[in-house]
């Protein structure tokens, strides 16, 4: 069950129930009792079930809930109408209802009743996750089927079982025909393990052979009464006159039925294809990517059809998940392991009925949300394949052929619209943008604060923070002007981290930031301000910043503001107020609070985690002091230590504590630690040089670390400092697949690495530290 966030009914009772029963059964429900009951009628059920608050959620086909809510709703449903046998009454009005037309499509499009019945499994997964339907054997107008509890608890309802026979019994007027004969050969509630359904119907007859038959048998009768009993032949004429009348009625009969059928199949194709149109018509009138983005799987929801839907785009080489229909991490992440290892996805329209044949895939089925099958359409637009949009099933073989055909047509039009999205999106971020850092540039900041005056409520409590870099010279002068942009972009990449999700950053001159913070206090935007010059501190050690802050005022113009904050700057640069080591970048208790809490939940989660990772906090803080670090670089260095594998919360326990080595999808899998601890600490305020430390403590000094490739001086002082000192502890330490080296293999180790994976300055204070402790060590023992 999916709901948005603004959801007015966030505490419905079917948040959260089992995704067992589609909303195609209670919008079926709630459609019937409208007709036969009206408003009071679907009132009243809805009491008796506690589910008043809950009407417009069952009414949605894309709505999912437990068995037991359909059982309680149909058993209201029949005390409420007095009706015991209603379902089979419903089930007579299920192709005259607008419900499930996506649905009816998609079966009528197999051609005959033999051909739905041979895709039974499939069709009662569209609306079915508590009980599978199996086909046990098919002929030209008989068919056998087994209906039974996927949880193997044989869970039954009489009513449920009158339900599915009645949904099977009219499979054949889909196609203009009587209604199948069904019977109930096995039954759960007289014991059996199953529900056993036999079917039988008939296919179309011409009705030129019933009129050539029926012309044959008369002629034969006129022949004989002529012969045998001439007296008789009146009363033969006129029985065949009856005869042909008879014929005449009922092939009327039957016209009027096909004709019938024909507008339903016309109602229903029409509005299947209106809500395609519609959907689609709303994805391509947006030119924001990130709204693009965010439509693509709710629409997927109501023009394809009631299931959860995952977009996969392509970034480099790879594919992330931009968006989902709610689905837990660990799908999207298992999504995307498979997506990266699969070379077929951007060429074609991939199925998979059992997801956990594929190994990649296995775990959607044992999720919170379990998933066991999946459809995948590529996103392609002039050759090039920019994503994937895949749909998943509830149960297995879920797929019918006309669902791939409306997935692989609404994939081709997201293609299109995510095309001109992106161009929009390109061409307005060239404008907005510095090329260099990818933030907000010079003219954007004056557009922006010109804008914030020009709101008569936006000026109170908005601020304009100028920040500029000290030592920057320092840095172009020791390094180049390579090493100089390198650390511009690791300093806009931090202040992009430091930052709240609502704050603006821009670049405006060459070592030249600026911050417009909403919605905050003096305290707060000072707050900010030190942060953010705190982390850009952390990046280098011969490396500083300053700020100078500013409130708006509606009687103030630009350029006063602007010329204000510009001396405070300069004033701070001479005061060295704000410095690296500022106030702000100590660690204060509520931090300490955090960490520690942390802390104990990633212990709780994989001890031998935790324990590597105090080990690593200590020799870091160690090494940061020998590199001259200043106190709150050392703290921030023992926090990143203490927290580098927080991320691994995430990851499953069974791949954490694997005895053997790891496969190369749960290495995948692995590598997202270091991104998933940094989003954990990113939602504590203040922690925010913390989280970019954390990120970063997977990086390579030549850039071929993850996650973002960052190198060299990009990487932030802590990052480095953690990863040369966790790489040692790593090697030193017995491993499951691995055993440990001695200390001296293991700085071999470092000293080989030094200048590709690590910092060399840190490799070298690191191994400078590591023998002053085997010296202390052994003039200890000594003195013993």
């Amino acid at each position: 069950m999916r709901m948005s966030p603004d959801d007015s009914s966030l505490d419905s009772r079917l948040r959260g129930q089992p995704r067992e029963t589609s909303g195609v059964t209670s919008a079926l429900l709630l459609g019937y009792l409208d007709r036969v009951g009206g408003p009071d009628a679907v009132a009243e059920v809805l009491r008796r079930c506690e589910l008043s608050g809950c009407e417009d959620e069952l009414r949605d086909e894309n709505c999912w809930f437990s068995w037991q809510t359909k059982i309680t709703l149909f058993e209201a449903t029949a005390q409420v109408l007095d009706q015991p046998d209603f379902l089979l009454d419903m089930a007579a009005m299920a192709l005259d209802m607008k419900v499930a037309r996506g649905l009816k499509v998609a079966l009528r499009t197999l051609g005959s009743p033999q051909l739905v019945y041979r895709s039974i499994v499939r069709a009662n997964a569209r609306f079915n996750g508590s009980h599978s339907m199996e086909l046990i054997n098919i002929g030209p107008r008989e068919a056998r089927t087994r209906f039974a509890d996927i949880s193997g608890e044989r869970r039954f309802h009489h009513l449920d079982c009158e339900y599915s026979a009645a949904m099977l019994s009219i499979v054949p007027e889909l196609f203009g025909l009587p209604r199948a004969q069904l019977t109930h050969l096995e039954c759960v509630g007289d014991g059996a393990d199953s529900c056993v359904y036999e079917l039988r119907w008939r296919e179309h007859v011409s009705v030129g052979r019933r009129v050539l038959a029926a012309g044959l048998g008369s002629t034969v009768a006129l022949t004989a009464s002529a012969l045998l009993l001439p007296g008789a032949v009146p009363a033969a004429a006129a029985l065949a006159v009856a005869s042909a009348a008879v014929l005449l009625r009922g092939d009327l009969r039957r016209r009027q039925r096909a004709w019938h059928q024909l507008e339903r199949e016309a109602e229903d194709n029409a509005d299947v294809a209106q809500r395609l149109f519609a959907s689609l018509q709303d994805l391509v009138s947006d030119l924001q990517l990130e709204e693009v983005l965010s439509k693509v799987t709710r629409n997927a929801q109501a023009a394809v059809g009631g299931r959860e839907f995952a977009l996969l785009i392509r970034e480099g080489d790879g594919f992330i998940c931009q968006s989902s229909s709610d689905l837990p991490p660990g799908s999207t992440a298992a999504l995307e392991v498979w997506a990266n290892t699969n070379g077929r996805l951007p060429e074609q329209c991939v199925v998979i009925d059992d997801v956990t044949t594929v190994p990649a895939l296995a775990g959607l089925a044992e999720s919170s949300m379990p998933l066991c099958s999946l459809a995948s359409a590529p996103l392609t637009f002039f050759g090039d394949t920019g994503g994937l949009l895949v749909a998943l099933g509830t149960q297995s073989h879920a797929f019918l052929p006309r669902d791939v055909e409306v997935l692989q047509s609404f994939a081709s039009q997201v293609a299109i619209a995510l095309n001109n999205a992106r161009r929009y999106h390109v061409t307005k971020t060239q404008a907005d943008c510095d090329p260099l850092t990818g933030l907000l540039n010079h003219r954007s900041f004056h557009d922006a604060v010109d804008r914030a005056l020009g709101e008569p409520d936006g000026v109170g409590n908005t601020f304009v923070a100028l920040i500029d870099l000290d030592n920057f010279k320092r840095i172009n002068d020791e390094d180049g002007h390579g090493g100089g942009d390198r650390l511009l972009r690791a300093a806009a990449a931090t202040i992009g981290s430091a930052c709240r999700r609502d704050d603006l950053a821009f670049r405006v001159g060459g070592d030249e930031f600026a911050l417009l913070l909403a919605g905050v206090d003096e305290g707060a935007a000072t707050a900010v301000a030190e942060r953010t010059c705190a982390a850009i501190a952390a990046l280098d050690r011969r490396l500083g910043a300053s700020a100078g802050l500013v409130a708006l005022a509606q009687d103030s113009t630009k350029d006063s503001l602007l010329e204000q904050a510009d001396q405070r700057l300069y004033a701070a640069k001479r005061s060295g107020r704000l410095p690296a080591g500022g106030a702000s970048a100590r660690s204060t208790a509520t931090t300490q609070v955090a960490v520690d809490v942390l802390v104990a939940a990633l212990a709780s989660h994989h001890t031998a985690s935790a324990g590597h990772c105090v080990d690593v906090s200590e020799l870091s803080t160690r090494v940061a002091a020998r590199l001259g670090a200043t106190p709150t670089e050392r703290e921030l260095v023992r926090q990143a230590a203490l927290l580098h594998d927080l991320g691994k919360l995430a990851i499953p326990s069974e791949i954490l504590s694997k005895p053997d080595p790891l496969e190369p999808h749960e290495w995948d899998i692995v590598r997202t630690h270091p991104d998933r601890g940094a989003d954990i600490l990113l939602r504590a305020p203040g922690l925010a040089s913390l989280a970019a430390a954390v990120r970063a403590s997977h990086e390579r000094w030549d850039g071929g670390g993850y996650p973002n490739g960052l190198s060299g001086t990009e990487i932030p002082f802590a990052a480095r400092v953690v990863a040369a000192c966790d790489a040692f502890d790593a090697m030193v330490a017995e491993r499951p697949y691995s055993p440990a080296l001695t200390p001296e293999a293991a700085i071999a180790e470092l000293h080989e690495c030094a200048g590709s994976q690590f910092d060399p300055d840190v490799v070298a204070t690191l191994v400078a530290e590591l023998s002053s402790a085997r010296v202390t060590a052994r003039v200890v023992r000594s003195a013993a």
